[in-house]
């Protein structure tokens, strides 16, 4: 479906109003869609939604589009993560029409005088040329995907605890065929019943080791959830109840379990196709060393004389330090850092930006600046990590370089 000029001009002619009720707008419509279709919300974290970091991101997504109606290649950054996450959880094409409605009235019921007929149509219009955009390149991901289709059974073979918080699950498929491989870095969506949810509950964790066709393992860390009295004396605008999915795991789920698996997926990972030599850095916060590891653990079996470097920041502990520094060791090409962070910041000094990490303290030779291409994967929570890329880009290091999973859904 083709925009016209006119109605590019009339959704661009709406941009002030969804700057200021973007989020109510996605409140809306996630309300809406949920209230008549209760079957869709195993589909989404419950609190993201409750804390609005869900309709945040899709704020984000409508605003982005408005501002780039005529450019809309601008978006595949932000629609290839989104499509991944929809693969990954089962999205299918005729979701989108149940989603068309409940937008459209979110606009219409929020908005009011600002969405006049023509708005209308020409938002059901750019709707639709999104919706086919996103329908299309999930239907290439789900025929990538083969004979695996839907959810496959799979059995808790070892569970090992990391640290009192963290543990590794080792998932062996209960027909007992060989697994496809995946790419360094993704993730596998999980779906488990638990006792607080009466409805399915679908998360996605990063797979932990380098692949092989016997098993998956997936590691993860508990939710305590956030004391809003304890950061930096701000009311904390995240959620402050303990993770229902991670909680579970790490409590009762045991050797002997069956958990649902869908395949892997995920945008950023290390392509294993490509006979690229290059440096690769891996930079990760807390648990967000995860999908690192995956990578790490790839290269040291397959690309032994890669140049790789592991760089890892808590404020805690740091997920399978000994792991990391066995694989460095006694290898004069592989590398690594461990950084302790001081205190969480406030809310207020992470949105002005006042608390920043100085990732100029760590030593360059860590970075490969001095090879044009270097190849920088990082992961971790968003405030210091996208001070990262902007630190990476003031070193010269061109965007096409860096890929990044940010453990949040709020930044597209």
């Amino acid at each position: 479906m083709v925009l016209t000029t006119p109605q590019c001009q009339k959704i661009r002619s709406t941009l002030p109003a969804l700057n200021c009720h973007g989020e109510e707008i996605a409140t809306t419509f996630y309300q809406g869609l949920l209230r008549g279709h209760p079957e869709l919300k195993n589909y989404f974290n419950a609190a993201n939604l409750e804390n609005k970091l869900q309709p945040r991101a899709m704020a984000s997504l409508i605003i982005k589009f408005a501002s780039n109606v005529n450019n809309i290649h601008e978006l595949i950054p932000s629609m290839e993560r989104i499509c991944h996450k929809h693969a990954s959880v089962g999205v299918q094409s005729y979701h989108y029409a149940a989603m068309e409605r409940h937008l459209l009235d979110a606009l219409t019921g929020v908005l009011d005088s600002s969405m006049t007929l023509d708005a209308k149509i020409a938002w059901k219009n750019a709707y639709w040329t999104l919706a086919n955009m996103f329908i299309t390149r999930e239907r290439q991901l789900y025929d990538s995907f083969g004979s695996w289709t839907n959810w496959r059974a799979f059995i808790v073979d070892k569970k090992i605890y990391e640290s009192q918080d963290i543990a590794s699950f080792y998932l062996r498929p209960e027909n007992g065929a060989e697994l496809p491989a995946y790419g360094p870095g993704q993730y596998v969506s999980i779906k488990v019943a638990t006792e607080e949810e009466k409805c399915p509950q679908i998360r996605q964790y990063a797979l932990s080791d380098a692949p092989n066709a016997h098993h998956y393992r997936i590691t993860v860390q508990r939710d305590q959830g956030l004391d809003h009295e304890t950061i930096g004396g701000d009311p904390c605008p995240h959620r402050t109840s303990k993770g229902i999915v991670s909680n579970h795991m790490l409590d009762h789920v045991k050797i002997g379990d069956y958990l649902a698996l869908n395949h892997p997926a995920g945008h950023v990972f290390l392509d294993t196709s490509n006979p690229s030599n290059a440096p690769v850095v891996l930079i990760s916060k807390g648990i967000g060393a995860t999908p690192m590891l995956s990578i790490l653990e790839y290269i040291a079996k397959f690309q032994p004389n890669r140049k790789v470097a592991w760089i890892s920041t808590s404020s805690h502990i740091f997920p399978f330090r000994q792991r990391v520094e066995d694989l460095c060791a006694h290898c004069d090409s592989r590398r690594c850092v461990f950084v302790k962070r001081g205190p969480q910041a406030s809310s207020t000094e992470q949105a002005n930006g006042e608390h920043k990490f100085g990732w100029s303290l760590i030593q360059e030779d860590y970075f490969y600046f001095d090879y044009d291409c270097t190849e920088y994967f990082v992961c971790g929570s968003e405030y210091p990590m996208v001070q990262l890329v902007d630190f990476l880009e003031a070193h010269g290091v061109d965007k096409s370089r860096i890929k990044y999973e940010l453990q949040s859904v709020a930044r597209s």
